[in-house]
């Protein structure tokens, strides 16, 4: 998903660009297609980002879970 959503808002950024170059009649359709295509790359970064810190603190609270157990064993 988050890959589509990356390769759909690289292509409106590409098209929006070329249809700039190309001197398009109408100026903020091309505009319109690169901000679009920007806010979905980053949306899918944003995304990305939260899945790896979700993974992060997964490993976090495992890692202190163990160690816990580790230091009532000990004791």
């Amino acid at each position: 998903m988050l890959t589509t959503t990356a390769l759909g808002g690289l292509a409106a950024l590409f098209i929006g660009g070329a249809l700039l170059l190309a001197d398009a009649p109408a100026l903020f359709v091309p505009v319109l297609g690169m901000v679009a295509g920007v806010a979905a790359v980053a949306t899918a970064n944003h995304e990305r980002l939260k899945l790896r810190i979700g993974a992060l603190e997964q490993r976090i609270s495992q890692a202190e879970w163990r160690d816990g157990v580790n230091r009532e064993d000990s004791a």
